[in-house]
């Protein structure tokens, strides 16, 4: 589903307001007028579940944002009780992302509900009797009077890579928390904030171990997956040469190959484009290839500034692939009504890419079990703003420790993984991806991440992060794959499944050693040409994107007000990937801010 669109009380520009929740103009539109204000909806004519979203009774309108797995209807019945008798434990059984959004007449109350992750972003603000509510950050800067930029956003941005908690771009503008439930009362104003479910932090000591662990895992991966590939619908499934996409196909019912659209996306040639190929022709599927050619090498700089544009601010240029993507798959027979994706199997591995995920600084202070940042590196970028830097940076590691844990427990950085890095680094794709389809992540299942507190191939068995060990840390998912006989069969990084599912460090290096030892020895007599990456931002930097950065930091760009001109100046003659996506990524979304989300 496109988004979601509440306003109560205020004078604002509905029609520039509900066109922010439809950027594309691919969806319908539904609006529900009540007293003092509105609930709208925008969908997709092809949707997982066929019923409209939205419901209208004489006492409740409601609308459902978003993607609920294993259900053929929303049961409409069910979550409106909940608010005529003040319980919302009902919301606890739901699976999938979503927002929903509800309006009491009788009790002149509105409500807004997040999913148990808050991976489907949804945003609020609240002044004096009004409240204005929406899956975008976009609506916000259509304001008659829209509320400045926070510049502890961008702290957080450079710091984290997102902002945590509740903060937004915006300032008294929120994100909603996860599992949650705002309550708004439109005549006085007030608002509470009710949790329908804690925090997943459950500790079943001891883990199970060896083959009870494996089984384990393969029961509840296998009843938790197949809820996901749904019945009798056609969808897509992308597929690559490793670990976390492969593991999620590896439990497709043979009655769902017919449905199941496999996919690629990559620089051709690449290990992952010609593998994913492999493992989809051994398991007689359907497999197809969006290339990043020369066509999209081209169109690089239309797409970094649309993927920043059409996810509300919350994706970066380097992510411009996934509308790229989306589009591409869109073509194909009209489109899908959802995408599974491999997001989130990050629990089961140490591999978490930095800075992205984890930013370095973050990754230093789990691996020193300590509050730590680079202060002589911060200086440089912020200058003579750099003392409110650090006591904003500060306060905010104190509220991290104090809302998850310390740094030296593994919990923490789990919680940290869990509720704010993968919620928001990847919300920006659920953002581009509604627009289009919706995305069913089967690894962010409430079961999937209970699971992770019983089975030894989880993080959690790790007394600390930095513990995990290259041939331990694809365990898991391993042994998933080897459920299923073709898989099984299959070697990943040249080496046989059972260097990784067997849990054991000489095992491993033995394989190693025994397929490393032939290549050696072919070296000295062949040379063979090395296979591309998958994405090659380094060379696109260099050439297709280079007169994007020198358009968007210039003399005149927002960014200089907030960062030192010297070190603007620097990444831009040093090509510095890091801190050029951060910062041309940054002016993007203040021009988009200040111009009320319209592209200059």
């Amino acid at each position: 589903m496109a988004g979601l669109l509440s306003v109560f009380g205020g004078d604002e520009d509905r029609r520039s307001m509900l066109d922010s929740i439809d950027p594309m103009r691919m969806a319908h539109e539904k609006i529900l007028d009540r007293d003092g204000g509105f609930l709208a909806v925008s969908y997709h004519e092809k949707r997982a579940i066929s019923e409209e979203p939205w419901h209208e009774g004489e006492r409740f309108a409601a609308c459902l944002g978003g993607d609920l797995v294993g259900l053929t209807s929303i049961p409409w019945r069910e979550l409106l009780d909940g608010f005529r008798e003040g319980k919302y434990g009902r919301f606890v059984d739901l699976r999938g992302f979503f927002a929903m959004l509800v309006h009491d007449q009788a009790a002149n109350k509105l409500y807004l509900v997040s999913d148990r992750l808050s991976m489907y972003p949804v945003f609020y603000r609240i002044s004096e009797r009004s409240i204005i509510i929406s899956t975008t950050l976009a609506a916000f800067s259509r304001m008659s009077n829209p509320p400045p930029v926070s510049e502890e956003w961008l702290y957080e941005y450079f710091y984290f890579s997102f902002p945590l908690g509740q903060r937004t771009l915006f300032d008294s503008v929120s994100r909603m928390p996860p599992a949650s439930v705002l309550e708004f009362d439109i005549k006085t104003g007030e608002h509470h904030l009710h949790e329908y479910a804690p925090m997943l932090r459950r500790c079943a000591l001891p883990f199970l171990k060896g083959k009870k662990s494996t089984e384990r895992a393969v029961e509840v991966t296998r009843d938790v997956v197949r809820k996901y590939f749904g019945s009798g619908t056609r969808f897509a499934h992308p597929l690559t040469f490793g670990f976390d996409t492969r593991s999620l196909i590896a439990f497709l019912p043979d009655d769902q190959k017919d449905f199941v659209q496999t996919y690629t996306y990559g620089i051709p040639g690449s290990r992952d484009v010609e593998g994913a190929r492999s493992v989809a022709l051994a398991l007689g599927l359907d497999h197809r290839v969006i290339p990043f050619d020369e066509n999209f090498r081209e169109s690089l700089p239309e797409l970094a500034r649309d993927t920043v544009n059409f996810s509300g601010g919350m994706e970066n240029i380097n992510r411009s692939y996934l509308i790229h993507m989306h589009r591409t798959l869109n073509s194909w027979e009209g489109g899908f009504p959802y995408v599974i994706g491999g997001i989130g199997g990050l629990i089961f591995q140490s591999g978490v890419p930095v800075p992205n995920i984890i930013s370095g600084d973050i990754q230093r202070s789990f691996v020193e079990e300590r509050r730590t940042f680079d202060k002589n590196l911060f200086k440089t970028i912020f200058g003579d703003r750099f003392d409110r830097f650090e006591e904003h940076i500060e306060i905010t590691l104190e509220w991290l420790n104090g809302t998850y844990g310390r740094f030296d427990s593994v919990l923490t950085y789990f919680s940290y993984l869990i509720y704010e890095a993968i919620p928001k680094y990847y919300g920006g794709e659920m953002s581009i991806s509604r627009n289009f389809t919706a995305l069913r992540i089967p690894f962010l299942d409430p079961d999937i991440i209970e699971l992770s507190f019983e089975v030894e191939q989880s993080l959690l068995a790790y007394e600390h992060y930095a513990d995990f060990n290259i041939y331990s840390k694809l365990a898991y998912l391993a042994g998933l794959m080897r459920s299923n006989p073709v898989l099984a069969r299959l070697p990943i990084n040249g080496l046989p499944l059972r260097a990784y599912w067997s849990n054991n460090a000489a095992v491993y290096q033995m394989y190693r050693y025994m397929k490393r030892s032939p290549r050696k020895l072919a070296s000295l007599f062949t040379r063979r040409p090395a296979q591309p990456p998958m994405e090659d931002w380094h060379t696109w930097y260099r050439t297709v994107l280079s007169g994007e950065f020198d358009n968007l930091l210039h003399g005149d760009s927002i960014i200089r007000q907030y960062l030192d001109p010297g070190f603007i100046d620097h990444i831009k003659e040093q090509k510095t990937n890091h801190w050029l996506k951060l910062s041309s990524t940054a002016e993007m979304i203040l021009q988009l801010a200040r111009n009320g989300w319209q592209q200059s």
